[in-house]
């Protein structure tokens, strides 16, 4: 999350498309991404993780004490690994009902975290697209310009960790970052 909220990722998987970050919420420990295929705004919320487990993790927001603890089921994950007590993730989607409130969204946002994130390298670089051997099985992941943070190296042989997701037309590199 950025400086409001801990470096936010430029961009987020979602729904089989990308959103990118538009900035600070309106409510307290919140930002705002932009699905640029629907053309809405999307606020989610940044939240600090209090306990978790085989199946979903409690969190809650700091400085945001009207959302109380909500509940994220692990298979709401969008990327990032699993969560781990003191970690961050970004929630959306909140239901608020009346056995507690619970995330249909999230992803893991650690800036430290490596679990949960590929590493590869990069094959080649050609324009605003590339293509990068994923380590762990070898295949080739698809990664685009606008995915890529700051210092990022555009050349043959760099090593890269991203978040892998199927973006509709095969697998694409999110949130890549030189490893």
């Amino acid at each position: 999350m950025h400086s409001e909220t801990n470096e936010a990722p430029r961009t987020l998987p979602y729904r089989g498309r990308s959103i990118t970050y538009s900035g600070k919420g309106r409510a307290t420990g919140s930002v705002v991404y932009l699905d640029g295929i629907r053309q809405e705004l999307l606020e989610f919320f940044a939240a600090t993780v209090l306990t978790t487990g085989p199946a979903y993790s409690v969190v809650q927001v700091p400085g945001n004490p009207a959302l109380g603890k909500i509940r994220v089921p692990h298979a709401a994950l969008n990327g990032g690994g699993l969560p781990r007590v003191g970690g961050r993730l970004l929630i959306g989607q909140i239901v608020f009902g009346p056995a507690g409130h619970e995330s249909g969204n999230a992803w893991c946002v650690n800036s430290r975290q490596v679990a949960g994130r590929d590493t590869g390298t990069v094959i080649y670089f050609q324009g605003t697209w590339g293509k990068i051997t994923r380590d762990q099985d070898g295949r080739e992941v698809f990664v685009h310009v606008t995915q890529m943070r700051l210092g990022f190296p555009r050349q043959a042989g760099a090593r890269v960790s991203f978040v892998a997701a199927d973006n509709g037309r095969g697998l694409a590199a999110f949130d890549v970052r030189a490893a």
